[in-house]
């Protein structure tokens, strides 16, 4: 009994509390396990590096035509594309980025929040961490952090990406982190045009381009699963919920 009404306590606090608040007890508690993970003292900046590069992976995909959501990823690539990331040194998508807010000139475009599609400020640039991730794999970056959406919102007519290549970012709660475990500088550089964004990863040293797949493994009314598979090997998993159909 003292444990229901413990929860229901905790339920009702989190449904007063404010947002920002919120967020911001969950970004002190992120950082503190970043330092305690000694991830912090790593994390790859903007340090107006000069650096040329002879290799590149390449990824490219399809992009909605929403002016909000581009404009989105526009701003972001901005912070992206002048890091280099050094050898040890790991890439956090929430490190780089901040939090998307309509001080930093974000605009409100369509996101997943919970379990359900809405507006949010920000909103697109999933497709950005999902880019990086899944080139990241390709290229055999130890992935330090990911976290997969609660739900698949498409079908097979409407998808544009492989369902399990995605990395959802919310700030101060689930980040996507890289480390860069080669022995030479790696960048990220993307290219948007006639409705497709590309994603090189650019590199000098020799990186092993792994053979990714993602599977589906379990599927009913409700869920669906899928493995990540890499040069036959099972590497992840991601269940996501349905959406349902109205």
């Amino acid at each position: 009994m003292a444990l229901k009404r413990l929860f229901s306590l905790n339920v009702m606090l989190k449904s007063i509390i404010p947002r920002d608040i919120k967020t911001s007890l969950k970004l002190a508690v992120k950082t503190a396990g970043n330092f305690y993970k000694g991830h912090w003292f790593y994390f790859a900046k903007n340090k107006n590096r000069d650096i040329s590069y002879s290799k590149k992976i390449i990824i490219v995909q399809e992009l909605k035509p929403n002016p909000a959501k581009v404009h989105n990823i526009k701003k972001a690539i901005q912070l992206i594309e002048p890091v280099h990331i050094m050898p040890n040194e790991i890439f956090s998508f929430c490190n780089i980025i901040g939090n998307t807010t309509a001080s930093k000139g974000y605009v409100a475009s369509r996101s997943l929040t919970g379990n359900s599609i809405s507006e949010s400020i920000g909103g697109g640039i999933c497709q950005l961490s999902g880019l990086i991730y899944y080139i990241s794999l390709i290229g055999n970056l130890e992935i330090l952090e990911r976290h997969n959406h609660s739900t698949d919102i498409y079908n097979d007519e409407t998808r544009f990406t492989p369902l399990g290549s995605d990395a959802t970012i919310v700030y101060g709660y689930k980040d996507l982190k890289i480390k860069n475990n080669t022995n030479g500088p790696i960048n990220f550089k993307f290219h948007l045009d006639n409705e497709k964004i590309t994603i090189r990863l650019n590199h000098n040293v020799a990186i092993v381009n792994n053979q990714v797949e993602f599977k589906t493994v379990n599927e009913n009314l409700e869920t669906i699963t899928i493995n990540t598979i890499i040069n036959e090997k099972q590497y992840d998993s991601s269940t996501y919920l349905k959406i349902k159909e109205k």
